[in-house]
């Protein structure tokens, strides 16, 4: 690396860290397939694929970590976020709902709610919850940039 410019240098640490998201990849996939009953190997399959852009294959892994283990609450928000990504809408949107009615303090739903519908271009329903989770907690300046954001989705701010 002593002698070469910066665009090579560049494109090495890119390279690199290419190899090891596939390494991670590869090593989650190993995991997954030894222990295929295990939650956690399912659930951090799952997020590793979420993360290497695999949407619909990280669905896969979040319903059967859910199958094997229906209580903790942040499988449900990471399998909302996997349908969310594959743009399926309708589903991310009535597991938050149910979500949301079954944890009506946890604001982490209601925010994946509207990052939902406003990807769902569904503006006037994501507009209702952002009301709703700003009312929930005021102090949060996350609700409110999160309306400033929709607002400039639907093109009512320039």
């Amino acid at each position: 690396f002593c002698c070469s410019s910066p665009a090579i240098i560049k494109e090495k640490k890119l390279s690199v860290k290419r190899d090891l998201s596939q390494i991670g990849l590869e090593r989650s996939k190993n995991a997954a397939e030894r222990a295929p009953n295990n939650f956690e190997v399912l659930t951090n399959h799952g997020s590793v694929l979420l993360t290497q852009g695999y949407a619909s294959e990280a669905v896969h892994y979040f319903e059967r970590a859910i199958k094997k283990n229906p209580k903790p609450q942040e499988t449900y928000l990471k399998l909302a976020n996997a349908y969310m990504v594959g743009e399926l809408f309708d589903q991310a949107k009535l597991l938050l709902q149910n979500y949301n009615e079954k944890h009506p303090k946890d604001v982490n739903g209601l925010i994946l709610l509207v990052e939902t519908l406003n990807r769902g271009q569904n503006f006037d329903e994501a507009k209702r919850v952002c009301f709703q989770l700003i009312k929930q907690d005021p102090s949060k300046e996350i609700s409110h940039f999160i309306f400033v954001d929709l607002l400039i989705s639907e093109g009512e701010i320039k």
